[in-house]
């Protein structure tokens, strides 16, 4: 579970970062029901892939209802916040804007959750939503970025 070179370099205060990420992504009931899956979980930076099934798609298939990118772009930055959360902490996104740049039609989605600034009281996060493509090239499908607040 690696992430791209162009990720920033984040230090991770709590030494157990991905076992706090991975249980609270299987806690996640919404993620299972859609049968998305945590690819990435590195300081800052997670990525969740999503097979693309009749379950996910909009009333135009083949592509995956805008709701769906919604929901795995705000988890994947809501996870990537997490991974910089301190022990024992949690959060919670305050706010979310989603830009839809193309369809989501694809064999996958990829949504790449990365935090973009750190604090206190806030931390920004950013994500890109790719479609993989039956050749494997993907295309961007959607933008978002999240601001998170620690509980």
């Amino acid at each position: 579970m690696t992430a791209s070179s162009s990720a920033r370099q984040w230090r991770a205060p709590n030494p157990e970062f991905a076992k706090v990420v991975q249980d609270a992504f299987e806690k996640q009931s919404a993620m299972a029901l859609l049968g998305a899956t945590l690819e990435v979980c590195e300081p800052g930076v997670v990525h969740i892939g999503l097979q693309c099934h009749e379950r996910v798609m909009s009333h135009i298939p083949p592509a995956v209802h805008g709701g769906t990118v919604g929901m795995i772009a705000d988890s994947a930055m809501g996870f990537a916040g997490l991974t910089l959360a301190d022990v024992g902490e949690q959060g919670v996104t305050a706010e979310y804007k989603i830009n839809f740049l193309a369809p989501a039609v694809g064999d996958q989605l990829i949504a790449r959750g990365e935090v973009f600034k750190k604090g206190a009281k806030l931390t920004v996060a950013t994500a890109e939503v790719v479609a993989v493509q039956p050749d494997g090239a993907e295309k961007k499908v959607a933008m978002s970025t999240a601001t998170l607040i620690p509980l």
